[in-house]
């Protein structure tokens, strides 16, 4: 069995971890596979998770692939446990596996590479996946060295062939998506067309929180469908999964929406999706699914504005939808058209009194910065969310990250590489100059947990170097900051939450 005993945190996150491993190793043997969900930042040690987050629902795969294969498993999300390097590390050196996996963001590839330098000589095989190693292979392996191997693509067809190969087999290479270091890179990784096939994820096993608590419910993620099919600039979704849309059948969602029901007490789900509405047959037969055994619960997702229609969200309604969140971007159409968003403001606007009509809440994305933007656009933008009847919304520095139509833009607008991987936390100042009344607002809204600066700007990481040829990072910081007192702190927000709210909840 697995010695976790030096491990010296006696947090509450790596107590549950050692469980977990104990538990595993019971099954399986001495832990042999560790996969890492990278924190977005370096934060302390000690540190306590503070806010939810969804499933790394890749690396879950990974690991009940391995575990189906016999393969000892176990998977440390950094992120939503909010570890250090020096604790993920010390639990890497602890365990000493055959194979620790990491996924590679643009923004994480620092703390990555931090956590590789502390854990190096610990496991025969350290292997890389995700985005950045998809697209930009040559800066993961300058900044990374240890790696051995490189997962470029989707990863499931090239984990479940390589496990055999360093753990049954002398190594039958090659296998597609799979690159050696210093080696050509070859294609990238087979896509997965027959999402029914794959596993589905244990949530007994994940060491960090399989489910959260919502206005009173137990809610868990979930994924019915990978890809999309849109084109946005500031994506590079379609270049990663190549623009096709594939859906797990409704049966197989409803089966696991039912075990999750009868076996943990779930009654909410969040899907994971980039879109779930951008087919309405299969909504339509998602929901006639849940009728058919009589399952009730409720629901809330990603979705378009341009994919709302009266059927669609009929379909939704009957089915459990209470949340729709788009990804808007913009209250300027000038500025949605740089984005080739597809949609306008006038579609967002009928989107959003749409779900009003269906008694659906509102949630939504937009960006700040986009090249070619000025200040009035941003001021569009925030005046739009005020307006609209939205009951969220999120606002966020623009980035353009490797893959993305954006990122090539700016290398041909004359922006080195390097400064474009170069990204930073952007945390504007929340709670100072604000008025009496905004300060009122404010402190209601932390009483009640209504509104949390650390779940709103933990994705707020944007380039050191602004890509905006109007505003400084540092100017665009104080209009972001701006847009959040604007929105949250006012009396006509506060009074909305408190008719969603228990009045107790808000005093």
């Amino acid at each position: 069995m697995t010695n976790v005993s030096l491990l010296s945190s006696s947090s509450a996150s790596l107590e549950r971890l050692k469980e977990i491993c104990a538990a595993e190793s019971a099954r399986r043997g001495k832990i042999r596979v560790v996969l890492i969900n990278t924190p977005l930042d370096f934060y302390e040690v000690g540190s306590c998770p503070r806010y939810d987050t969804l499933f790394p629902f890749g690396l879950a795969l990974l690991a009940e692939i391995a575990k189906g294969q016999g393969i000892s498993c176990v998977l440390i999300d950094g992120e939503a446990l909010r570890l250090s390097v020096t604790e993920i590390s010390e639990f890497v050196l602890a365990l000493r596996p055959d194979l620790v996996g990491i996924n590679l963001l643009s923004p994480t590839i620092p703390v990555a590479a931090k956590i590789c330098k502390q854990i190096e000589g610990a496991a025969r095989f350290v292997v890389g996946g995700g985005p950045h190693v998809t697209f930009e292979p040559g800066d993961t392996i300058r900044r990374i060295p240890q790696l051995t191997h490189l997962f470029r693509g989707e990863a499931i067809d090239a984990w479940t062939k390589f496990l055999p190969s360093v753990f049954m087999n002398p190594s039958p290479y090659p296998i597609r998506g799979v690159s050696l270091p210093g080696q050509p890179l070859g294609t990238l990784g087979e896509r997965t067309m027959d999402l029914d096939s794959l596993p589905e994820i244990q949530r007994r096993d994940l060491a960090f929180p399989f489910y959260q608590q919502v206005s009173g419910r137990r809610e868990t993620s979930i994924l019915a469908s990978l890809g999309c099919a849109e084109q946005c600039r500031y994506c590079a979704g379609r270049s990663f999964w190549g623009g096709i849309l594939r859906f797990r059948t409704p049966e197989r969602v409803v089966d696991e929406i039912e075990r999750c029901v009868q076996t943990e007490g779930i009654d909410a789900f969040h899907f994971a999706d980039d879109n779930l509405l951008q087919d309405a047959r299969y909504l339509r037969s998602f929901r006639r699914e849940l009728e058919r055994r009589n399952i009730r619960v409720v629901w809330r997702a990603f979705a378009r504005v341009d994919h709302v229609s009266g059927g669609v969200l009929e379909d939704a309604v009957a089915s459990g939808c209470y949340r729709l969140t788009f990804g808007i971007e913009s209250g300027s159409d000038r500025v949605l058209q740089k984005m080739n968003k597809g949609h306008g403001t006038e579609d967002a606007l009928k989107a959003i009194h749409a779900c009003k009509r269906a008694g659906i809440e509102t949630k939504a994305f937009f960006m700040l910065g986009y090249p070619g933007e000025t200040r009035d656009d941003m001021e569009s933008t925030v005046s739009f969310a005020m307006d609209s009847g939205l009951d969220w919304a999120y606002f966020y520095l623009v980035r353009a990250f490797p893959g993305t139509a954006l990122f090539a833009d700016l290398l041909r607008r004359g922006y080195a590489r390097e400064e474009l991987l170069e990204y930073v936390h952007w945390v504007p100042a929340m709670d100072t100059g604000l008025s009496e009344v905004e300060r009122a607002c404010r402190s209601l809204l932390q009483s009640s947990g209504g509104f949390s600066v650390d779940s709103v700007l933990k994705y707020n990481v944007a380039h050191r170097r602004s890509i905006s040829e109007y505003s400084t990072n540092e100017e665009l910081v104080e209009v972001l900051a701006s847009a959040y007192r604007r929105f949250y702190y006012r009396p006509a927000f506060v009074e909305t939450l408190k008719a969603r709210l228990k009045p107790v909840e808000l005093g």
